[in-house]
C-alpha cells in the first residue's frame, strides 16, 4: 500500500542535488520499499562509527545531529527538518557513520 508520505519524500529526493545522480528510478524504488518509523523525543537513531544499512528522511517536526567531545559530552552540530535527510552518504558508499 503507498503511503502519501513517500511521494512527499520522493519530491524532496528528485530537489537533492546529491540524490538527484541515482537516478529518479532507483529513487522510486527506494521509496517504495521505505518504511515509517516513529522516533521519541531524545532516541538515539545511530552512533558515529556503526555500520549504515539504511538513510532516513525527516517526515514532520525536526531532528538534532549530535556528535560527543573527548570526555563524553555531547554537542549539537546541526538540526535537521521537514525535507531534510540523512545517513545517505554512508549507506551510498558502504562506509562507517561520521556522526
Amino acid at each position: 500500500m503507498s503511503c502519501p508520505c513517500f511521494k512527499k519524500i520522493n519530491q524532496y529526493t528528485l530537489k537533492s542535488p546529491f540524490l538527484e545522480q541515482i537516478g529518479s528510478d532507483r529513487i522510486d524504488k527506494m521509496t517504495e520499499q521505505a518504511t515509517i518509523e516513529k522516533l521519541k523525543k531524545g532516541r538515539v537513531v545511530f552512533n558515529q562509527g556503526e555500520n549504515a544499512d539504511k538513510f532516513y528522511f525527516v517526515y514532520s517536526e525536526s531532528l538534532k545531529i549530535e556528535k560527543s567531545k573527548k570526555g563524553g559530552n555531547m554537542y549539537e552540530v546541526e538540526r535537521l527538518y521537514l525535507g531534510y535527510y540523512f545517513g545517505e552518504h554512508a549507506v551510498i558508499n558502504n562506509s562507517k557513520r561520521l556522526a
